[in-house]
């Protein structure tokens, strides 16, 4: 019986079923995967000479398996011109052009992959990859090769990529957006707000300052700084806590740590009436963070005048 790490997928992280036995070598050490699909993946991977992928992501892989694949009829759609007029643009006489979303980006090293697998294929003469907003700008000669067997390449490596056009998930990949916008936005007026008070209690620190003035300053801190990192934060804590559960440690873990020590040796503080407090470190940090995924100009604009900027 499996136990330990050698009882999930090298590829994807998933538990892997009793009696199942696919292996091959990666980073010169045996492996196992959960199926068929997560092995060809790999071995995709390092034929195509990026084994590196593996050392660098932060997470487990998306599960690739057959039913990821485009079925006859979708490849069709997607390969008929008069379709493609609708979800692409013509760049040149032989060029298309087309944005792309793509489920199962977990990190950096996802986009690398993308990137690097694509450009590789005749007939794709550009890929511009976006991790945080989970999209991809492709450019293709569709005489050289078709759609769908470029969204094929991605689907057999566990990603489920469609043009956005068309996709009907693109409401929720909007509504993902809007979402780390708003995250973005209250953690912003949390620290301002912090910051001000902060003012209040440093300015006190050196020309004094009356007890209850003091206390009252930072339990106000205190409360704007939880609510900050409850709501904006959370990305950050759920993301680590998933990889810990996957026995995978992520970038997420040492950002939570630091958030987590910050503010709960400002609570202390604030709770004994003495000693320093970070509230306002820790409402700026996680605004920093919260820039990252939020603020994505391009994502504006397609938004606005989908397809004709390209």
């Amino acid at each position: 019986m499996k136990s330990g790490a050698n009882d999930r997928c090298f590829h994807c992280g998933l538990r892997i079923p009793d009696g199942q036995n696919f292996q091959h070598e990666v980073l010169n050490e045996m492996q196992s995967f959960c199926c068929p699909g997560c092995l060809y993946a790999a071995k995709s991977i390092i034929d195509s000479g990026l084994s590196h992928y593996y050392r660098e992501r932060t997470s487990p892989s998306p599960n690739a398996s057959s039913n990821n694949l485009l079925t006859e009829t979708e490849c069709s759609f997607f390969d008929k011109l008069e379709n493609q007029t609708a979800f692409s643009t013509e760049t040149s006489d032989n060029e298309r052009s087309t944005l792309l979303s793509i489920d199962g980006m977990q990190c950096a090293a996802c986009s690398w992959l993308i990137k690097n697998r694509l450009q590789e294929i005749a007939g794709i003469t550009a890929i511009n990859v976006n991790p945080g907003s989970h999209q991809a700008r492709l450019s293709w000669r569709p005489e050289i090769i078709p759609l769908s067997s470029i969204l094929n390449h991605l689907n057999s490596l566990g990603y489920q990529a469609q043009p956005l056009w068309h996709r009907p998930a693109n409401d929720a990949s909007n509504e993902l957006h809007k979402k780390s916008l708003k995250r973005l936005g209250v953690s912003g007026l949390g620290m301002m707000q912090v910051m001000m008070l902060s003012v209040g209690l440093y300015a006190g620190a050196f020309s004094g300052i009356e007890d209850i003035y003091e206390s009252l300053l930072r339990w106000v801190s205190l409360l704007v700084a939880s609510g900050v990192l409850l709501y904006s934060g959370s990305p950050f804590f759920i993301s680590a806590m998933t990889g810990l559960k996957n026995k995978n440690l992520n970038m997420d873990l040492p950002i939570s740590i630091a958030l987590a020590g910050a503010y709960f040796s400002s609570l202390w503080a604030t709770l004994k009436g003495g000693g320093e407090v970070y509230f306002d470190s820790v409402t700026m940090f996680v605004f920093f963070l919260a820039l990252g995924p939020s603020l994505k100009p391009e994502a504006c604009i397609e938004q606005i005048l989908p397809l004709k900027l390209y």
